[in-house]
């Protein structure tokens, strides 16, 4: 009930903030990974990706959907959808899985990767939210919207860098790079 209720606000919310023109194209990629190999499994990644597209289609835009991505994957995935932008566009990007902040950067995590260690996060793998953010800023969509829905629950992961003063904020962190 409380999911349902979340997606009608998102929907009711979205809906006079998108105005329509003939040159534009609402796309969005929802991308929801719920069966990791190393961390805990997510029960409602998959489920929040169905009714997110649901309330996107209604609103008229293209969706792509994938669920319980690997790592090669969501990139081709996440590159496709950047590629497809044009700056008439409107842009939607949502994410539903595990997450994590790190030195000020943002990874959203595919389902086989294992890390252990934070200092083994850069900006290639897993998947870096700021490579997101500045694709979509360079294409020049009209309008872009990306909703984070990640766990970041993640006990196993430790600092094992000998720099100090890298610290996992234990959430995301606000991105550095914010697109229009």
């Amino acid at each position: 009930m409380k999911r349902g209720l979340l997606f009608l606000c998102i929907y009711l919310y979205l809906t006079p903030l998108i105005s329509y023109s003939q040159n534009e194209e609402r796309k969005a990629l929802l991308i929801g990974n719920s069966k990791y190999v190393y961390y805990n499994p997510l029960k409602n990644s998959i489920h929040d990706v169905d009714s997110m597209a649901m309330a996107l289609n209604k609103l008229g835009f293209l969706v792509t959907t994938k669920k319980d991505l690997e790592y090669r994957t969501m990139t081709a995935t996440i590159n496709a959808f950047l590629l497809s932008l044009k700056p008439n566009d409107i842009a939607l990007f949502y994410y539903s899985g595990h997450g994590i902040g790190y030195n000020g950067n943002n990874f959203l995590l595919p389902i086989e990767e294992d890390f252990n260690c934070l200092d083994q996060l850069d900006e290639l793998v897993p998947i870096s939210l700021n490579r997101i953010l500045n694709s979509i800023e360079t294409k020049g969509v009209k309008n872009s919207i990306v909703f984070l829905d990640a766990c970041r629950n993640l006990p196993n992961f430790r600092d094992c860098s000998a720099e100090k003063g890298i610290k996992n904020t234990g959430g995301l962190v606000f991105p550095k790079n914010n697109p229009k």
